[in-house]
């Protein structure tokens, strides 16, 4: 806990950790005014995406947007929120991280090998063995399907793949449907994807650089809060400047 300002966090910052608040923005694609923003004490951006998405939405008054963020933002909960009120994701998903100390699963059964069949509901291993559905359970707080295959026990390549006795078990979402669905979506726009840094980073660099408004100068949410909402709306009138004129 800071002693001089309780409302900030340690947070991770290019590479160190730094005392900081986390900065949300929104910016519109067609002239990179920035729509929204929100200053918080969040360490990551994780639990950030269908607020902001929706904020925007409503300022916009539309009845659906697309929204670009990066990996940081990847939460299937959020992303599902996303969907229930109208807005199109556009988010790689992060690559899953295999633990160093035991060196498995080897790169050919990763969780990702393992294809799905829709119209079967299994899975498929890399050897060819489906993993059928067995039962739901919660897992991390959502409800999810598990698959698995009684022929794992005898597969000749199972250290490759799991050291779990029973074989090698799958953990479907309830709703990972939507994520396949946004993961088509992605590889089929990576040209949309790769939009997204010039859009968001771009204000950033402004206000950090041009600005030199690379750090708070206030102490407290609020008044942090405040002095963001005096530089965006210093960004923006010089933005705005530059499209119209100064006329």
């Amino acid at each position: 806990i800071s002693q001089t300002d309780p409302d900030s966090r340690a947070m991770l910052n290019n590479q160190k950790i730094e005392v900081s608040y986390n900065v949300q923005m929104s910016v519109d694609e067609k002239h990179k005014l920035i729509l929204d923003h929100e200053v918080t004490n969040e360490v990551n951006d994780i639990k950030q995406l269908s607020r902001m998405a929706k904020r925007a939405k409503k300022i916009l008054e539309v009845d659906t947007i697309e929204v670009l963020a990066d990996k940081g933002y990847y939460s299937a909960v959020e992303i599902k929120k996303c969907v229930d009120d109208g807005i199109i994701t556009y988010i790689p998903k992060p690559v899953n991280r295999v633990s160093k100390k035991y060196k498995f699963p080897k790169p050919k059964f990763y969780n990702t090998e393992f294809k799905y069949d829709t119209a079967k509901d299994v899975y498929i291993c890399p050897e060819g063995v489906e993993l059928k559905f067995r039962n739901t359970a919660k897992r991390n707080g959502k409800m999810m399907r598990t698959y698995r295959s009684e022929r794992c026990s005898s597969c000749k390549v199972k250290h490759e793949c799991t050291h779990n006795k029973k074989g090698k078990i799958i953990y479907r979402w309830e709703h990972e449907g939507i994520l396949e669905e946004m993961k088509r979506r992605v590889e089929k726009n990576m040209d949309k994807v790769k939009r997204r840094q010039g859009l968001s980073e771009h204000p950033f660099g402004t206000i950090k650089r041009a600005f030199n408004q690379g750090y708070m100068l206030m102490k407290g949410r609020d008044k942090v809060g405040a002095e963001m909402s005096l530089t965006v709306l210093a960004y923006n009138i010089k933005r705005t400047m530059n499209i119209l004129g100064i006329k």
